[in-house]
């Protein structure tokens, strides 16, 4: 059987002398990073992964749970029988296991800066909701459809290259380049001499929204601790949506000729404190390592934002995430990776030190120049960068891996594209198909007709429009805090039935009170239901089914292209509804019910159940459902997953540097000695 590389790293601490605790949490953090996304999706937590990898260690180190059991029976006086325990392995390591499980201070100011971004793509979809009347009367449906559509046109464009600004300037840079886009569209609309430059400012925003629509959830899924990205990806579910809420409330006071201008100034004014605060954002440490796997930057940063405590742990969660990233990556860009993590680390400059001995202030101090960061010192005085020295010909160029959420120029890089690679595989081209339908089903469904225009739509059916679009906002909110609870509790075919069946009943109602074959106020009621249904299982599944039907190589850019269609269904809706509420009357929801017809007859026939499914029991069920023939699945192992071996280049890199740092230092818990840590 094929060495695992949580086997490898066990083994390794094991000839360490590492206790069994420390041995066995790190053996199933190794596994959860090789099986977990770099992704934080709303939704997902992700515990099939951690459940797996817990089992996976348990049942090969059973000797060692078993004596940590008596060992704690011991401490607790207990008469009980320890090798009672032995029945639950799982059990017991999951509690060493949670002790991992934390979120220290710099990661959660981190987190809460990064989601200011999706507040205000939230806030910018509402915002001109409850403002249609005052903000330059007298425009035409047209004028208004267009500016309101405008934002749906940037977004696709934004989304489309994130990715490669992302790889490019480096999670930091982008997003604060995002936070400036918002910034400089925010100071447009609130200064808009006429519509036209108006609509020009939301296409800025736009542009911004789908930057952080992407960014967003890359960022915090490789900044967050493996087992907590699904909590921060609801995070950012939850930003977007209280941005909804909160440009319905301050509408109250606002809507108005004077005031508009004032609910359009909140934008700058949280982009001016996002980049005041920017110094506390700290830089993805999975970017760095990708660019340079001897990042000194990337130590600091892990240490500071998950606590760690002893050198080891830093090299180890270094050694984590460079192994997760190669088995991760397509083909081509993993031999690229490859190539990097076999190069050599950095000289020692000749003094013997490690690789960062020379620390900028001796430097000085000797009056030599200060290195630039990402640099290192080497002998006669030369410098080596993130990729080696300069002109050095076996280093490797600048991109080399795929940048997360696809992104431009990246098929060229890699020869075959990761959309063609996968249109080409039998056994992922459905998964493709599923993604594609069920993010077109999202948005054609109407949901961002209500919330661009439920301050329109409630014109004439209730006294009071803004307080219904606020509702509404509120009940998404509460709605969007309840399916959390619902994700890991109730099958995803299940909630999407659910969802898609009661938003239906809502459709028909709505339309009922529109024809006054019902009281007006079920109008109300019917659209807060239909939203209600939507975040239950509409809402959130397209995003967090995609990390579970694919394979972690081929998510990014699944997500990717489900985020270019769902842009661009959003902007069909956003200019088009104006139109077909013209056309058609009331009965201008019932497009949406018939989308929502032929989403449930898809969701019953088609789509996979991932909700604790490994990516080959996927696979197994779409043979089934989609009756594709067993000549297609010949070469396909589905009765187990595929467990990959380990390359051992980065073990190997692990090695490297414990082995120097007992050679310089004779200690693992001296951060003085730490290689990679700077004063």
């Amino acid at each position: 059987m094929d060495r695992t590389y949580s086997m490898e790293i066990s083994d390794e601490l094991r000839q360490e002398g590492a206790g069994e605790e420390e041995r066995l949490i790190q053996a199933v953090r190794a596994e959860i990073y090789d099986t977990t996304p770099l992704i934080a999706v709303h939704g997902a937590s992700f515990g099939s992964q951690k459940d797996l990898a817990i089992r996976t260690v348990s049942k090969s180190n059973l000797q060692a749970l078993f004596s940590i059991s008596q060992t704690k029976l011991a401490d607790l006086g207990s008469n009980r029988e320890g090798a009672s325990l032995v029945l639950e392995p799982a059990r017991e390591l999951e509690q060493l296991v949670r002790k991992t499980d934390r979120v220290t201070a710099p990661l959660a100011v981190a987190m809460g800066l990064s989601l200011v971004t999706q507040f205000l793509n939230g806030y910018n979809t509402a915002g001109l909701n409850a403002v249609s009347q005052v903000v330059f009367p007298g425009h035409s449906t047209t004028e208004w459809a267009i500016a309101v559509g405008c934002f749906a046109i940037g977004g696709p464009l934004g989304s489309m290259v994130a990715g490669g600004i992302a790889d490019s300037l480096g999670r930091k840079q982008a997003m604060l380049m995002c936070t400036n886009t918002f910034l400089v569209g925010g100071l447009a609309m609130t200064f808009a001499p006429n519509i036209q430059v108006l609509s020009l400012a939301r296409v800025i925003l736009g542009f911004g929204s789908g930057v952080s629509s992407v960014l967003v959830p890359i960022y915090m899924g490789e900044l967050a601790p493996p087992s907590m990205r699904g909590f921060f990806g609801t995070c950012t579910q939850m930003a977007l949506v209280c941005g909804i809420l909160a440009a319905n409330l301050i509408a109250f006071p606002l809507a108005t000729p004077d005031g508009w201008r004032l609910m359009c100034a909140v934008i700058p004014v949280l982009c001016g404190l996002q980049l005041l605060l920017a110094p506390l954002l700290h830089e993805s440490p999975r970017w760095l390592l990708q660019r340079n796997p001897h990042s000194a930057q990337a130590a600091l940063s892990l240490k500071q934002l998950y606590n760690l405590a002893t050198d080891r742990e830093v090299d180890l969660e270094i050694c984590h995430i460079l192994n997760a990233a190669e088995k991760h990556s397509l083909p081509n860009s993993q031999a690229s990776l490859e190539h990097k993590l076999s190069a050599p680390p950095p000289s020692s400059n000749g003094n013997g030190n490690g690789f960062y001995a020379a620390k900028g202030a001796a430097l000085e101090a000797q009056g030599g120049p200060l290195l630039a960061e990402g640099t290192m010192p080497l002998k006669g005085g030369e410098s080596e960068g993130a990729y080696g020295r300069t002109g050095d010909a076996s280093a490797p160029p600048p991109r080399t891996r795929k940048p997360a959420w696809g992104g431009p120029g990246t098929a060229e890089e890699q020869g075959d594209s990761a959309l063609a690679l996968m249109l080409a595989d039998p056994t992922v081209r459905p998964l493709v198909m599923v993604a594609v339908v069920l993010h077109m089903s999202q948005q054609f469904c109407g949901i961002n007709a209500v919330f661009y225009y439920s301050t329109d739509f409630f014109r004439g059916v209730i006294d009071n429009p803004l307080l219904g679009s606020t509702l509404v906002g509120a009940i998404n909110v509460i709605a969007t805090l309840a399916a959390t609870f619902l994700m890991d509790q109730v099958g995803r075919r299940t909630l999407m039935a659910v969802s898609a069946g009661g938003m239906i009943v809502s459709t028909a109602l709505v339309v009922a009170a529109l024809l006054h074959v019902l009281p007006n106020f079920v109008a109300l009621a019917a659209v807060m239901t239909f939203v209600c249904f939507f975040e239950f299982g509409l809402g959130p599944i397209p995003w967090l089914i995609v990390p579970e039907m694919f394979e972690p190589k081929y998510v990014a850019s699944a997500q990717s292209l489900a985020c270019q269609i769902n842009w661009f269904c959003n902007f069909l809706v956003g200019v088009g509804f104006p139109f077909m509420q013209q056309a058609l009357g009331p009965w201008s929801f019932v497009p949406f019910g018939v989308v929502l017809v032929a989403c449930l007859c898809f969701v019953l026939q088609r789509m996979p159940e991932t909700r604790g499914a490994s990516i080959n029991d996927v696979k197994y069920q779409v043979k089934v459902m989609w009756g594709i023939f067993d000549e297609l699945f010949k070469d396909k192992d589905l009765s187990a997953d595929a467990r990959l071996p380990s390359s051992g280049s980065s073990l190997d890199l692990y090695k490297e540097r414990m082995r120097r740092r007992r050679d310089n230092s004779g200690s693992f818990d001296d951060e003085s000695s730490h290689p990679f840590m700077l004063e």
